[in-house]
Parts: structure tokens; C-alpha cells; sequence
């Protein structure tokens, strides 16, 4: 055994000898520049590109043959316009394979690379002659190769060392640019069938939209060259930044294992995680799935979608949303689609929600709810606050719509039980289309308080915030809706009210006093409540005394132990400035016929207004016999003063005006009925002395 491996390292000894013999006869006789003339037209004839390396190329030899090229360039197809360029290009191959007829690269080096591509405005690029072409005549990847195929040269990249790259995208299409720098790249070998791993970083910038990322990604990896179909395990992936509107973007994706063709992707088990900063919102979301997909169509699937997300409440804090479904990509359409079933806030969701344009992004969505309390999601307002003795209240916090003005959304939304601004409603739908800072919700429907309601809302967040209502309300209950939405009824009733108004201001007080339009309604068998008119004429019936001497004013403070009844109750109002003013109002109670004008300041909470009453013949209902005396009689009675203290008091001197009036017309047609009788007396008379009877 001594004297064979004695022999074994005398032949190892010689070996080492020969390849460095031949390397020295090769260094002195072979000179790598000799030959850049022929490579440069060879590049030229192949891809009538022109290919440039200013500086020598210079050959190592142990323990690996090499070529280091330097500085080196590739311009456009057929044009002069630098494509690529490399401040140091360098390769490497192994030397022992050689002699088995394999030339393995065992080191790709590329130091400053840049490439530029451009797309122009007919969709054709600067790199479409690079792209591989279908050839008709070409074999299958899965065919079997033949004996010459199996023993020709095989090619193997030991590793690929790519540092401090640019890459730079112009895409006249979209007028846009997309800039990709820092980029690093280290691999392990890149051979058939064997395990080997990348790491990869680099920085993204982009103006349509908006970019300024960080990328990092490695993972294991193992290729089959043969059937094109590479496995990756380990896959991780991340991004920081900011992108579009949101200012603070943090996501992370891994993959146990995926699959990648040419062709298509396979991923039994993604997970991604996110958190997004927008303004002073934070949202924090897991995405798990199957993914796969068309490479060459550039569209993908997300089965098994499984998400779990803290949204951002715009009253403060989060809400949380659990869902499951599936999702698809069309990236040439920037289109996304995804249909889940969940809850979000506690809330059972159905949902199908998508963008129909990545930037600016174009939303769509169709949801359904089965109980939504929109109050919860209201900014509670900051009572108002004293800011000194005598020197007022704080000032209001305006409306805010900037949010509308970036919004392009269109979509339905279906709630079966709904609760917004103190208002209950269910069997809600209603229609969204948001744009150009603009939002129309139209046709809106809806059920509550026994009746139904339909119609329109719009806002516009244009300098000064504007909003316009057109509601028509059919058999809604009056009394527990305006108890739900001003905490007071001070009309109880069923029937119709319609409303078409429109307003602007930057603070619920101005959006309150630039109120215009019109409002009508049309009531049965209900109630004005805080004051009782039968009993208010009862009153001033004792007063009167027959209109003898002038008594003070009966006055009082509406109660809502008070009441008057009616069977029904007309009227409509004229809206300017935040006033509505009314004059056509009618209600007929079992005693009384009532009407009345004036005016309902909303902008300044406050009552103007008069109510005229006149008693009818009948006796039955309130009252009764005791107010016989003044049937037929119209008793005014004045509302005034703000809505949570309405006083009334009767206007005694329309009344008695009226009651002398009534008077002296009463003794006016007696002594005329007087006159008359006496006249036709005194003519009868007359005539029987003329015809002798």
C-alpha cells in the first residue's frame, strides 16, 4: 500500500506540473484581445447590437481559468443608445470538469451593472429582440434526449456575484418611471439538480405610482433544467417603505414550498403579513392561501384564502375582520378581485371587493352586512368647552372630506339591520359611486318605523363642503323617529314626509343655517305634543268674560304632558338660509280645525310660529260642551323660543279684535235684518193702500 500511494502522489505531482506547464505555454502564446474584434462582430451579426470592451481582457488560470473583461457595454438594437453596461464583468471556469468534457462556470462576477430598458408609446420596447421566441420546430422540454445530446458539453454556474446594479424602467405608455438601485445578488451553484440557495436586496423608486421601497428575498433552491421546473423552500421575502398613500409600508411573504416554470407558479401554502400606515391609520393584516398561477398571461389564483386583519375605526382604535374565501390577479387588466365570507367587527359579512385600476386605484365591491351600527364609527364630537369667563366656546372642528377627494369607488352595499345617527333602519341597499371628489349614493332604500324610505345623498368635497338630500319617507311612524334622531317628538303620527335639500359650510352650525329647499307632510291619527289647544281656549273662554275689560295674556311653557290630537296634519315648508317657513298648515281634531304660520329657524334652533285654532259646532271630543259659547271662534296661539323650552302664549288681541269684530258684524246684520224687516212692513203697507187691501 506505501509504494502505491507512493506512486498515486508522484502521478498527482505530474499531473500538477503538466496543467501548470500548460498554463505557462498558454499565458505566453494565447492572447484573449486578439480575438475581441471577431466577438464584437459576432454580437453585431447575431443581434445587430454593439458590443464594447474599452479596456484588455485579462486570463487567469489556477485554481481557475478566467476571463476579467472590465468595463463593458451593449447598446439598443440597431441603435447607438447604451442598453447595459458593467464597471467590472468577470467569469470564472472550474478546471478539473474540463477535462471530462464539462464547462462549468464557476463564477459569474458583475460589478455596476445598469440596464435601461424603455417602453415607447406604440407598447414596443428596447429589449423585445431579447425575448424568446416560439419556435414551431423546437422539441419539448420533456422529450427524450438523444446519445449525441446526452454526451454534449454541459454547462454548470458554479455561482453569480451581482453587486450594486441599477435597472431602470421608462414606460411611455403611462408616462412613468420606475427606478430599481442597490441591488445585490449572490447565488450558490446554478446546476441540474442541485440544492443551492440566493439572497437578494436592492431599492425601489417610481413615480406612477408612487414608490420608495426596500426589498430583501432568499430562499433554497433546486432546478431541474431538463423539465424546466425548479423547486424553492424556504422562501422569505419583505418590504419597507412607502408606496402610493401609504406613508409606512412593512410586509413579509414566506412560502414553506412553491414550484416555478417558465409557464406557471404553484404554491400550496403562502403567508403574508402586513402592516400599513395611511396618515394617522394603522392597518395590520395575515393573508394565507394556495397560489398559482399563468406566468405568460401574468394572471393568479389565491384559493383557501384565509385573512385576519385589524382595519382602522374612524372613531379610534381598530376593528377586527376574519374572513375566508378566494382572490385572483390580472396584472395586464390591473385588475383584483376577491370574494370572502366573515365577520367583521363581530359584524356576519359577505363580500366581493376588488380595485379595477392599481393607480390611481379604482375600488369595487359588493357587501352585505346583517347588523351595522354606523354610529360606532362616527368621530365623537369634543363637547363644547369654555375657553375663559365671557369669552365664548371653542370653536367647532370642521368637516373634513379630504378623504373624497382620491376616492374612486364603485359599488352595493346591503345591510339587514342598520343604525345611523340614532336612526334604525333595516333591509337597507343602497348604491355608491365615488369620484373626482364627489360621492353619490342613488337609489337609497331602506325600511323603518313601520313605512319605508327612498332616495338619494350626495357630498362634495370641494372647497366648501356641500351635501344634498332628496328623501320621499311612505307610512313612517313620526313620533320614535324624531324621539331616535332630536331626542324629542313633538308630533306624533303616520304618514308621508318628503324632503329635497341641499347645503354647504365647513361646520355642522353652517351646514345647518345654508340650508335650502322644500319639505312636506301629510299625517293621520297622531298628536302635537307640549301643548293641549282644547284646553288652552278653555282657559282663554274664562278670561274673555264676554269681552268685557282686556285680561293678560294666558302664557306657559310647552310640557310634553300636553297634548292635542288630530286625525290629520298637512303642511309644507319653504327652506332659505336655514329657515323654514310655513303657511299652509291644516290638522283637524274632533273639536278643532287648526292652521297656522311661520317660521322654524334650524340654523338657530328656534320657533316662530302661530297656530291658529278654530272651534267647530260639534260637543263631543276634548272640551266639549264648554267651549259651545265660542264655536266658530279662530284662537291664536304663538310657539316661540328654542327647541328644548318652547313657551306659548295666546294672542289675546287678535282674539278679541276678532270677537268685536264677530260683534259688531253680528249687531250690524241685526239692525240691517231689523231695518230690512221694517222696510218690507212698511211697502206691504204701501201696496194694500194703493190696490185698496
Amino acid at each position: 500500500m506505501p509504494k502505491v500511494l507512493k506512486y498515486l502522489l508522484l502521478a498527482l505531482a505530474g499531473l500538477v506540473a503538466l496543467l501548470v506547464l500548460a498554463a505557462l505555454i498558454i499565458a505566453a502564446t494565447f492572447n484573449p484581445n486578439d480575438y475581441k474584434p471577431t466577438l464584437i462582430k459576432l454580437v453585431q451579426d447575431k443581434t445587430q447590437r454593439a458590443l464594447s470592451i474599452p479596456g484588455d481582457i485579462k486570463l487567469t488560470f489556477f485554481p481557475r481559468i478566467g476571463a476579467d473583461l472590465g468595463k463593458v457595454a451593449i447598446s439598443e438594437r440597431q441603435n447607438a443608445r447604451v442598453f447595459a453596461s458593467a464597471e467590472h464583468a468577470q467569469v470564472a471556469l472550474a478546471l478539473m470538469p474540463i477535462f471530462s468534457r464539462q464547462f462549468i462556470i464557476d463564477q459569474v462576477l458583475v460589478d455596476g451593472l445598469v440596464v435601461n430598458l424603455h417602453r415607447y408609446k406604440n407598447n414596443t420596447t428596447n429589449y423585445d429582440d431579447l425575448l424568446s421566441k416560439e419556435d414551431g420546430n423546437a422539441k419539448p422540454a420533456t422529450a427524450t434526449p438523444t446519445p449525441e445530446e446526452a454526451h454534449a458539453v454541459q454547462f454548470d454556474v458554479g455561482g453569480i456575484s451581482l453587486t450594486n446594479a441599477r435597472l431602470g424602467l421608462t414606460d411611455e405608455t403611462k408616462n412613468s418611471t420606475l427606478a430599481v438601485s442597490k441591488l445585490n445578488l449572490r447565488t450558490g451553484p446554478i446546476a441540474q439538480g442541485k440544492k443551492s440557495n440566493f439572497e437578494l436586496s436592492a431599492e425601489v423608486k417610481g413615480d406612477k405610482p408612487q414608490l420608495a421601497l426596500t426589498v430583501n428575498a432568499k430562499s433554497n433552491f433546486t432546478l431541474d433544467l431538463t423539465q424546466q421546473r425548479h423547486v424553492f423552500d424556504g422562501f422569505t421575502a419583505s418590504l419597507k417603505g412607502a408606496a402610493v398613500d401609504m406613508s409606512n409600508l412593512q410586509m413579509t411573504l414566506s412560502a414553506p414550498s412553491f414550484e416555478l416554470s417558465p409557464q406557471a407558479l404553484k404554491a400550496p401554502a403562502l403567508a403574508l403579513e402586513a402592516a400599513i400606515t395611511q396618515g394617522t391609520r394603522s392597518t395590520t393584516a395575515k393573508l394565507g392561501g394556495a397560489l398559482s398561477g399563468d406566468l405568460v398571461a401574468q394572471r393568479f389564483e389565491l384559493s383557501n384564502l384565509s385573512l385576519d386583519a385589524a382595519l382602522p375605526n374612524p372613531a379610534g382604535g381598530s376593528l377586527a375582520l376574519s374572513a375566508k374565501g378566494k382572490a385572483s390577479v390580472n396584472l395586464p387588466r390591473e385588475a383584483v378581485q376577491a370574494s370572502l365570507s366573515g365577520k367583521l367587527d363581530g359584524m356576519r359579512m359577505e363580500a366581493q371587493v376588488g380595485l379595477t385600476r392599481f393607480s390611481p386605484p379604482a375600488y369595487s365591491f359588493d357587501i352585505a352586512l346583517d347588523d351595522l351600527d354606523a354610529d360606532r364609527y362616527l368621530t365623537k364630537s369634543t363637547p363644547t368647552a369654555k375657553t375663559g369667563a365671557g369669552s365664548g366656546t371653542a370653536p367647532e372642528s370642521p368637516i373634513d372630506l379630504s378623504a373624497l377627494q382620491s376616492l374612486d369607488a364603485r359599488g352595493t352595499l346591503k345591510v339587514a339591520s342598520f343604525k345611523f345617527a340614532n336612526i334604525r333602519t333595516s333591509n337597507v341597499r343602497l348604491e355608491l359611486h365615488a369620484a373626482n371628489g364627489k360621492v353619490n349614493i342613488n337609489p337609497m332604500t331602506a325600511s323603518l318605523y313601520g313605512g319605508s324610505l327612498a332616495g338619494s345623498l350626495s357630498a362634495s368635497a370641494s372647497k366648501t363642503p356641500r351635501f344634498a338630500v332628496q328623501q320621499t319617507l311612505r307610512n313612517i311612524n313620526i313620533g320614535p323617529l324624531l324621539k331616535d334622531a332630536l331626542d324629542k317628538n313633538p308630533v306624533d303620527g303616520k304618514g308621508d314626509v318628503t324632503i329635497d335639500i341641499s347645503t354647504t359650510g365647513a361646520t355642522v352650525s353652517q351646514l345647518k343655517r345654508a340650508i335650502n329647499g322644500t319639505a312636506r307632510l301629510a299625517l293621520q291619527d297622531g298628536a302635537i305634543n307640549g301643548i293641549n289647544l282644547a284646553a288652552t281656549i278653555r282657559n282663554a273662554k274664562a278670561r274673555i268674560g264676554m269681552l268685557q275689560g282686556q285680561p293678560a295674556p294666558q302664557q306657559g311653557t310647552a310640557s310634553t304632558q300636553e297634548k292635542t290630537d288630530f286625525t290629520e296634519l298637512n303642511g309644507s315648508f319653504k327652506i332659505a338660509n336655514g329657515v323654514a317657513h310655513n303657511d299652509d298648515l291644516s290638522a283637524k281634531t274632533p273639536l278643532l280645525r287648526i292652521g297656522g304660520n311661520g317660521d322654524i329657524n334650524l340654523g338657530e334652533d328656534r320657533l316662530d310660529y302661530t297656530v291658529k285654532a278654530t272651534v267647530v259646532s260639534t260637543l263631543q271630543g276634548q272640551g266639549g260642551p264648554e267651549l259651545q259659547q265660542l264655536k266658530g271662534l279662530t284662537v291664536p296661539v304663538k310657539l316661540s323660543g328654542p327647541f328644548n323650552a318652547i313657551r306659548w302664549e295666546i294672542d289675546f288681541g287678535s282674539l278679541v279684535g276678532d270677537l268685536v269684530k264677530g260683534k259688531v258684524e253680528a249687531e250690524v246684520q241685526k239692525q240691517v235684518d231689523t231695518q230690512k224687516g221694517q222696510l218690507e212692513q212698511q211697502l206691504k203697507d204701501q201696496l194694500k193702500g194703493l190696490f185698496g187691501k
